[in-house]
């Protein structure tokens, strides 16, 4: 009976301990100023050896598009390094080195089956996002002074020096653009992702409103502003447009960065100067006698040093807000004539690498705002440079056969999927060469729609027309 039972035992312990194949044994030598140093240099050189060999195995470098993508895989598994360490190195020797240097020799069970299964989920998460795109929905400012045909001039120059991904940009009705990523790799969707979302930052130098700054009484605009927000959203949003119409606007303002009790100040937007973010050269790090610590100097191009310059003479003790990303950072008093440098108080650390990413990725104010950003299943039909995207909301779910079967050899769709039994279809019908998005047009094509998709008791949301941009 008792050999049963070790029999029994055995068979567990084969079962739920690690094999062979499972932990890797490695030893490593490290010096470093002390034993916890150079225990840790150890530690990730063994481990790096065993997800080199791992990605090596799994044919990674086939799937990603460069060696600095794969450098980019190694450093990311790597940061799990404690993860795949199993229980305490065996420091096999330890000796001094140059006096005040430790050397360390130890060995390392590495959980290269950990290792294995994070490389496998991170395959098949990039297999499925290549069955994917990504979509980027991109409003231009309505105080923007730049007309659209710049705007998608200055996205597509942007896209083709700074996107490693296939990529297509259309223009959607009259103030927004659709950037859309094929996803060709994948791996380096994060960068890609986050140089869109930096083209829509910006930095921006404006003028408080006051009597001699635009001829406005603040204070007097503030209560007609109180009475509009009190008598709601349609009456309000009258009062933004004719303000706008005068050249003013109100702009929240970063409380966390202001000590100060307003929540937002009226801008003059029409000083003439436009000191915006194409207008510098570059942000340094550097000191103040009057903040503690590093803050960030700034140094306009040599074209907008005398612009700036007469802005900051005109308006001596008058308010200049600094604008990041429409929100006011902080309201200094000028006090004398600026000619092209000095320094930006009230930015965090990270507002700070923001302002530098920006300059590295774009010399022009776009004035963008991102609308919507999702992964999209990819589109069932032909590829179409002009016509009307249509929203179709409908209560049942349909698959991308029956999509392929009704819609017309010409036009294209996308399933949105849903987490209930209704679904949502983004159609793109195309526009021949003599037709024009009309009024009359875009109704006809929406009843059309509506009638083709009227089984599952379609209701046709928004119609666009949309134009492929080429460069």
């Amino acid at each position: 009976m008792s050999r049963w039972i070790l029999v029994v035992v055995l068979t567990l312990l084969c079962l739920y301990s690690p094999s062979a194949q499972e932990l890797r044994h490695v030893t490593e030598v490290a010096i470093a100023t002390s034993e916890k140093e150079a225990l840790r240099k150890a530690q990730e050189e063994a481990v790096g050896r065993v997800i080199k060999d791992v990605l090596a195995r799994e044919k990674m470098e086939t799937l990603v598009p460069s060696p600095k993508s794969l450098e980019s895989l190694q450093a990311k598994l790597l940061l799990r390094g404690d993860d795949f360490v199993i229980g305490s190195p065996a420091i096999i020797a330890k000796s001094r080195e140059f006096v005040f240097f430790t050397k360390i020799e130890a060995e390392f069970e590495v959980a290269e089956g950990d290792i294995v299964a994070e490389v496998r989920r991170y395959k098949e998460s990039m297999r499925k996002l290549s069955s994917q795109q990504l979509e980027f929905v991109l409003q231009v400012d309505a105080s923007a002074d730049m007309d659209m045909a710049k705007h998608g001039q200055e996205i597509m120059k942007f896209c083709h020096s700074q996107l490693t991904q296939g990529f297509t940009v259309d223009q959607l009705g009259t103030q927004r653009f659709l950037v859309t990523l094929a996803l060709l790799a994948p791996w380096d969707i994060e960068s890609d992702v986050r140089k869109i979302q930096i083209l829509t930052q910006s930095l921006e130098f404006r003028l408080l409103a006051s009597p001699k700054v635009g001829g406005i009484v603040a204070e007097e605009e503030e209560q007609r502003y109180a009475e509009a927000k009190n008598k709601g959203a349609e009456v309000l949003a009258t009062y933004y447009q004719k303000l706008h119409e005068k050249g003013f606007a109100w702009f929240p303002v970063v409380k966390s960065r202001m000590n100060i009790s307003e929540t937002e100040y009226l801008l003059w937007l029409q000083d003439g100067y436009n000191i915006a973010s194409d207008s510098f050269a570059r942000f340094y790090e550097t000191t103040s006698d009057y903040d503690f610590g590093k803050i960030l100097g700034f140094e306009l191009k040599e074209s907008r040093k005398e612009a700036f310059g007469q802005m900051t003479e005109k308006y001596h003790n008058e308010k200049l807000a600094i604008v990041f990303n429409r929100q006011i950072v902080a309201t200094p008093v000028i006090k004398g004539r600026i000619q092209g440098t000095g320094i930006l108080v009230g930015f965090s650390p990270e507002m700070q690498a923001d302002l530098q990413e920006l300059l590295s990725v774009t010399e022009k104010l776009l004035h963008l705002d991102i609308v919507r950003q999702n992964f999209m299943p990819l589109r069932v039909g032909d590829d179409i440079p002009r016509g009307v995207l249509i929203h179709v909301k409908l209560t049942t779910v349909v698959t991308p056969a029956t999509i392929a079967e009704r819609l017309p050899k010409t036009a294209n769709a996308q399933l949105v999927p849903s987490d209930n039994d209704a679904c949502e279809l983004l159609l793109r019908l195309p526009l021949t060469k003599e037709q024009e998005p009309t009024p009359a047009v875009l109704k006809k094509m929406g009843a059309e729609m509506q009638d083709m998709w009227k089984n599952e008791q379609a209701t046709v949301g928004e119609i666009t027309p949309f134009m492929r941009l080429q460069r």
